[in-house]
């Protein structure tokens, strides 16, 4: 499974739905991580 997360279009969020340990354990599973870029950041 192909599974994406974009980028919070509101100025003050840096939250995302995918946290580090959570890829680990999809991509282990054998699933396909897709990020926008500079998710997270300002």
């Amino acid at each position: 499974m192909i599974i994406g997360s974009i980028k919070e279009h509101n100025k003050n969020e840096t939250r995302t739905a995918l946290t580090p340990d959570v890829v680990k354990k999809l991509t282990t599973q054998g699933h396909t991580i897709l990020l926008e870029k500079s998710i997270g950041k300002k």
